[in-house]
């Protein structure tokens, strides 16, 4: 949940866990612990072979060092508009 609220307020971070656990894809085992269900785990499975479709698609012709630069250059670029955010 540390991640999770590095990039989301509580709000967003409880809409968006009781949206998982409304669409089944959740179990709450106990009091702060949330667990995937076999419909959460079917799900996620797809999810990763989607983007496992996306990735090959978007980086079909890229050598693994562009990519490394693109990411690179992304990420700076990221960080330095991010100082700029609150202004």
């Amino acid at each position: 949940m540390t991640v999770l609220a590095a990039n989301a307020d509580g709000a967003a971070l409880a809409d968006a866990i009781g949206t998982v656990v409304a669409d089944g894809w959740v179990a709450r085992p106990e009091p702060g612990r949330l667990a995937l269900t076999g419909v959460g785990h079917a799900r996620l499975a797809e999810v990763a072979e989607g983007v496992g479709t996306f990735r090959e698609l978007s980086t079909a012709g890229i050598s693994p060092e562009e990519y490394r630069t693109a990411v690179t250059v992304l990420e700076r670029m990221t960080h330095n508009l991010e100082g700029r955010a609150g202004r």
